[in-house]
């Protein structure tokens, strides 16, 4: 779900503000509320896949790191939960 949000060339970010809640998306100055809804696993499935792929660890539960033009800062976490937010970069 969110990997057709990341090729889709109109959309410049995805957000997830948490398990639970909808997934937020920016399309030039709009920020649109999607219907996709993320539980915690699958949020930690997309913060877990980011950081193989860049070979960055996850580290004290924060990921922050770039693959080819996609930005993902993250944070896995059972006390507040965990969350992302993905930017990327146009050239």
């Amino acid at each position: 779900i969110i990997e057709d949000m990341i090729n889709d060339t109109l959309v410049q970010m995805i957000e997830c503000p948490g398990q639970g809640k909808n997934v937020l998306i920016k399309i030039g100055e709009r920020v649109i509320v999607t219907k996709t809804i993320l539980t915690e696993n699958e949020i930690r499935e997309i913060i877990h896949s980011f950081s193989h792929m860049s070979n960055i660890p996850i580290v004290g539960g924060i990921l922050r790191t770039i693959v080819d033009s996609v930005y993902i800062s993250g944070i896995i976490s059972s006390f507040v939960g965990s969350r992302f937010i993905i930017t990327k970069k146009h050239y």
